[in-house]
C-alpha cells in the first residue's frame, strides 16, 4: 500500500491496483490549487510505480464525479484536464465515483478529458484502443433522485438511471475487468441494469 500526505492511499488486490483518491470536492484535485497539485503529483507517481510493478488493471475511486448528467461541464473542465492527463498517461482502466444521486456510465473516453473523444456505444471496451470508463453510483440506498440537466444523453454518456438505488459489483481476472450495476426495486430485489467489460 502507498500513502499520500493527504488521506489518499492505494493498494493491490487480486491483480488490480486500486487508488482511493481523496476528492470530497473537486478543489481537492484541482491542478491550480496547492492541495490539488500535491494530490495530482502523488497520483502520477503512484500510478507510474504500479505500472512499473506490472499492475494489470488500474482503478481509481473517489467521491467527486468528473462526468455527470446532473451537473454542468463547466464546473469540472479544469479538473478533467489536469487529472485526465495523468489518468490517460498511465492507461487507467476505470474511474469510480459516488457524489451524485444516480447511476451513470460513460463511454470509453480518449484524449483530453476536458474535450474527450467518446468511444463506441458498447459494453465491451479495450482501454488501450477506446480509453477510460467512468462509472458513478451514488444513490446510497436513496429513493429520491436528482434530475438530468437534459433529456438527451451527453455524447460521452453510455447509460444512466435515476429511478432506483444502484450498487456495483466489480470482478477482475487476467483477461478482463468487469463492472455490473445492480438496481434495487422497492422490495429490495436486485436486477442487473448495466454492465461493462474492460480488456
Amino acid at each position: 500500500a502507498s500513502s499520500a500526505p493527504n488521506p489518499s492511499y492505494s493498494y493491490d488486490f487480486g491483480g488490480v491496483h486500486f487508488v482511493a483518491l481523496h476528492a470530497p470536492g473537486l478543489g481537492s484535485v484541482h491542478p491550480l490549487t496547492t492541495e490539488g497539485a500535491a494530490a495530482l503529483a502523488w497520483l502520477d507517481a503512484d500510478l507510474a510505480a504500479a505500472r512499473a510493478s506490472g499492475a494489470r488493471w488500474l482503478v481509481v475511486y473517489m467521491h467527486s464525479d468528473l462526468f455527470s448528467s446532473e451537473r454542468g461541464d463547466a464546473v469540472t473542465l479544469s479538473v478533467r484536464k489536469g487529472l485526465g492527463a495523468i489518468l490517460q498517461r498511465h492507461g487507467v482502466n476505470l474511474v469510480l465515483s459516488g457524489e451524485g444521486n444516480s447511476y451513470e456510465r460513460s463511454r470509453a473516453l480518449l484524449g483530453g478529458l476536458d474535450n474527450p473523444i467518446p468511444g463506441p456505444l458498447t459494453n465491451r471496451v479495450v482501454t488501450s484502443r477506446d480509453g477510460i470508463v467512468f462509472v458513478r453510483a451514488g444513490s446510497g440506498g436513496r429513493s429520491a433522485f436528482g434530475t438530468w440537466l437534459s433529456e438527451t444523453l451527453p455524447d460521452w454518456s453510455a447509460r444512466r438511471d435515476n429511478s432506483r438505488a444502484v450498487y456495483l459489483g466489480v470482478v477482475a481476472n487476467g483477461e478482463s475487468l468487469g463492472v455490473v450495476a445492480y438496481g434495487l426495486d422497492v422490495n429490495g430485489r436486485r436486477n442487473a441494469i448495466d454492465s461493462v467489460e474492460i480488456r
